[in-house]
């Protein structure tokens, strides 16, 4: 047995504040039982300016099975913090997505 010891690398995602999801595309099969919100952040610029940053909570879930794609189904604390910060996830360009490592495996 080969262990893969390469982490995930987040390709692409797409969020949809009406129907409180985000869709997630991996490099290589994410382990969702990892899956840890709280790793990520939706905010308004390539750098995070205080107020226009949103870190996600662990009440935003996924029911996704392993793959190569994971949707996120916000919490609605989550999806009322994005659209309370007026500027984030108002455009394309104004949504920015970070991943921690920790985020999955």
């Amino acid at each position: 047995v080969i262990l893969d010891m390469t982490r995930p690398q987040l390709l692409s995602f797409s969020i949809n504040i009406q129907a409180s999801i985000i869709n997630l595309t991996f490099s290589s099969v994410v382990n969702t039982a990892t899956f840890d919100a709280t790793a990520f952040t939706i905010q308004s610029t390539k750098k995070s300016i205080p107020g226009q940053v949103v870190r996600l909570s662990n009440s935003t879930t996924t029911q996704s099975g392993n793959g190569f794609s994971v949707v996120m189904r916000l919490s609605l604390a989550d999806q009322i913090a994005i659209r309370d910060t007026a500027i984030t996830a108002s455009s394309l360009n104004t949504t920015y997505l970070t991943m921690q490592a920790y985020a999955i495996e």
